[in-house]
């Protein structure tokens, strides 16, 4: 009796080896230069089908990669959802595949790699397109889901640096053109582990480039205290609940926080235990909130009920007065249904600076910061709280972001995160100090404040657009299959 072999196809294997390494690379850590190597078996994948369907799916299943990554915020919230919302983010790269186009060797060799890189830069447009749709909360709206981009990975190392001239957009652009390159090349199995070794030592932990020099070395600098009480779901519970809690958690704020003179104190996000009620003028009110230490000046995150609704806020107290520096605008689907969404603000003055903040998801946005630095901003207080995902890779994920914010508009950024890690952040995208993931307490930190004038500050987004003009170009010029060289009319 003979026995059946079934076997997977050629492209299909190297997808689901892409996306594994995709998924190892996107995760916080020192192997973002990996994110090449998925680039390049994507792109070898999609090389060898025969189909635009055969394209577009190898394009898709390397996809699930950078979407399980992209998904995890939402994991712990929606479990249920996670799988599904992974499926349907990665199915809509099977355009960078259609885009390429079907896989027909020509009968010469030259004519044979022409095609190959051809083909590689039209998954590249392709991929980079679909990026930036999903970036795009015009189009989304709150289901935008920038934190798709695989170039982040190669935040974590010295090609970070390519962010403040073409935002993200570029480093995808980056890692899939040098992926694409390696693909086509003679020996390109030998290539692809040349390049993962290079990809295993890209990177040098969460930190990344924090011993490169920075251009703001030297320069006047914003004194801050950065405060992470590293709170669990069970202690907020608590501390909303139990008056005994509520006080131990404003001791120990009063021990990190309190006393800081000349120093700006910054709290996370939703650190007072219940809503803030404002009534009339916020900037008339005098009466420090229950809750908060007694630091002079303090910039801290807590949920406002006004007139207009509830909203995730940042205030400022500071000369005994309240200040809202920022309300959040892009709110987190279904988790915030419930809040009002908040109207841009200009910077904040304080003492001779001009601070402008920004909360949790909105790191996940270039906008946010770039428009802050082309208004004038001196730095931008970024406050998150990650504890509903406890001391895992979200955090990180977090900082990742405020790091390539920072880079992208040339403005320096104080990210302090409830669980860690919590960071100052110079313009350059360097870290300048930071407090490690899951410890309770507080650091000093004189963060150089002087900007660089980015490219990506001027122009904001320009690959992303670009990449789908390319695409929409491709598919309206160049759709028809590719014939052997020789052929004539219907012949093969």
């Amino acid at each position: 009796m003979s026995r059946v072999r079934v076997s997977a196809p050629t492209w299909l294997l190297l997808s689901g080896l892409a996306a594994i390494v995709y998924a190892v690379a996107g995760r916080p850590g020192p192997f973002g230069g990996l994110v090449v190597v998925g680039a390049a078996l994507m792109h070898m994948g999609a090389g060898r089908s025969t189909s635009r369907l055969e394209a577009g799916l190898a394009t898709a299943v390397a996809a699930v990669g950078p979407a399980s990554v992209a998904v995890a915020p939402i994991a712990p919230l929606a479990p249920l959802a996670t799988i599904p919302l992974t499926v349907l983010v990665a199915a809509s790269f099977a355009l960078a595949g259609i885009v390429a186009g079907p896989s027909r060797a020509p009968a010469r060799r030259f004519e044979a790699a022409g095609v190959r890189l051809d083909r590689a830069a039209r998954v590249t447009a392709g991929w980079c397109a679909v990026e930036a749709v999903w970036a795009r909360p015009a189009l989304l709206g709150d289901a935008a889901l920038p934190v798709l981009a695989i170039g982040s990975a190669l935040t974590d190392g010295p090609l970070l640096v390519v962010a403040g001239w073409l935002g993200v957009g570029g480093l995808s652009l980056l890692a899939l053109t040098v992926g694409g390159i390696v693909a086509v090349a003679p020996f390109a199995p030998v290539l692809v582990v040349a390049a993962a070794t290079v990809g295993l030592a890209y990177g040098v932990g969460p930190e990344g480039t924090r011993r490169a020099a920075s251009p703001t070395e030297g320069s006047e600098a914003v004194r801050l205290r950065l405060v992470q009480h590293a709170p669990t779901p069970v202690s907020i519970a608590r501390v909303r609940f139990d008056p005994g809690a509520a006080e131990e958690q404003l001791r120990f704020l009063e021990e990190h926080a309190g006393h800081a003179e000349g120093r700006l104190v910054l709290l996370p996000e939703a650190v007072l235990p219940r809503p803030l009620r404002m009534g009339g003028d916020p900037a008339t009110l005098a009466v420090r909130p229950a809750g908060l230490p007694g630091a002079t000046d303090v910039l801290f995150g807590t949920a406002t009920v006004r007139a207009e609704g509830t909203f995730n806020s940042a205030l400022l107290w500071s000369d005994a007065k309240l200040r809202i520096v920022a309300d959040k605008r892009r709110l987190v689907p279904l988790t915030e249904a419930a809040l009002t969404r908040g109207e841009a603000r200009t910077a904040t003055s304080w003492r001779g600076l001009r601070i402008a903040a920004a909360i949790c998801w909105e790191a996940a946005f270039p906008s946010v910061a770039r428009r802050a630095a082309r208004e004038g901003a001196t730095f931008l207080a970024l406050l998150a709280n990650d504890a509903y995902a406890g001391t895992g890779p979200i955090g990180r994920l977090h900082l990742r972001m405020a790091r390539l914010r920072a880079a992208e508009s040339g403005l320096p950024i104080a990210f302090v995160q409830a669980t860690g890690p919590s960071a100052a952040i110079a313009a350059d995208g360097r870290i300048v100090a930071m407090l490690d993931a899951g410890r309770r307490g507080s650091i000093d930190v004189d963060l150089p404040i002087a900007g660089v004038r980015t490219p990506f500050r001027r122009t904001g987004d320009l690959v992303g657009p670009f990449s789908l003009a390319a695409s929409l170009a491709s598919l309206a010029l160049g759709g028809r299959a590719r014939r052997p060289a020789g052929s004539k009319g219907g012949e093969a």
